[in-house]
């Protein structure tokens, strides 16, 4: 059954806890757990590999953003560092100019050391945007809105150009949250979040996740995450879980104090431009 994203927070990892009937399920902290006979288990047996904790919030994140899984990380650039993990050593990809600062500083460093190669566009230029790509050109890595300029693209039309040219769409939704925006039901392959920001909303841990829109790409970045060690901690992601329930309410303060701040803003003389686009 579909349920309303406001509802599937609130259900966040509530499973009833077999053992004495908690409505929340407990934090488990274990780096390791017992096999019940050589080669049985039920279902973990290393936390690096799988945690029940960690679980929880990747079903429950696959779950608001539509995908297929989801791989919960130490924190954003950790989530940024792991889907590069997919790209061949020679590849190109094509970014947002006006990204993330620590995702073009990773991008540049993996450059410098001759792993990949990136061209950093106004994804709003189509012109610029086909004039990009290049016969080794594998990913197309957008933000909307960007961070911290707020500059909004049209998801549907780079998800159309994405596969005119055979292209994975990589979305980072961390501004803007599963709630009030998929990018995967405009054809994103990848969504990344740092749940640092208003998934979380606590100020209280580092966290990042992918969403993966096929099971092919959920299994790979699942791999690719337990072999580097990029996964969260059970306590991390306990938090991120809790903090998850209370998006809705907090995104709509956010939005209303959003807009009073701007408009103040707006009307002041010593400021020249807002950027806003509420």
């Amino acid at each position: 059954m579909d349920l309303d994203p406001e509802t599937t927070l609130t259900l966040a990892g509530q499973t009833v806890d077999d053992s004495f009937n908690s409505v929340v399920p407990p934090l488990y902290q274990s780096a390791i757990f017992q096999f019940d006979d050589v080669g049985e288990t039920k279902g973990f047996d290393y936390t690096r590999s799988g945690n029940p904790t960690r679980a929880s919030l990747e079903e429950t994140l696959a779950d608001l953003d539509g995908g297929a899984g989801a791989v919960a990380c130490a924190t954003g650039m950790a989530a940024v560092s792991t889907v590069t993990s997919l790209f061949d050593a020679d590849a190109h990809l094509i970014c947002a100019h006006d990204c993330y600062g620590g995702t073009e500083r990773l991008f540049s460093h993996l450059a410098d050391q001759g792993k990949l190669s990136v061209s950093y566009e106004d994804l709003s230029d189509r012109e610029a945007l086909a004039n990009a790509v290049r016969p080794e050109t594998e990913a197309l890595w957008v933000e909307t809105p960007s961070n911290p300029l707020l500059r909004i693209v049209d998801l549907g039309a780079l998800s159309e150009f994405a596969d005119a040219h055979d292209l994975l769409l990589i979305v980072d939704n961390t501004f803007l949250s599963p709630l009030l925006q998929r990018p995967i039901d405009y054809g994103a392959d990848l969504v990344v979040y740092s749940t640092t920001k208003y998934l979380n909303g606590h100020s209280d841990v580092v966290g990042g996740a992918i969403i993966a829109r096929t099971e092919a790409l959920a299994d790979e970045l699942d791999f690719t995450a337990n072999a580097h060690g990029t996964v969260s901690a059970p306590f991390d992601s306990w938090l991120v879980l809790r903090g998850a329930k209370t998006l809705p309410v907090r995104l709509r303060q956010h939005e209303t104090n959003a807009r009073a701040i701007a408009h103040f803003l707006d009307d002041h003389p010593a400021v020249k431009r807002v950027c806003y686009p509420g």
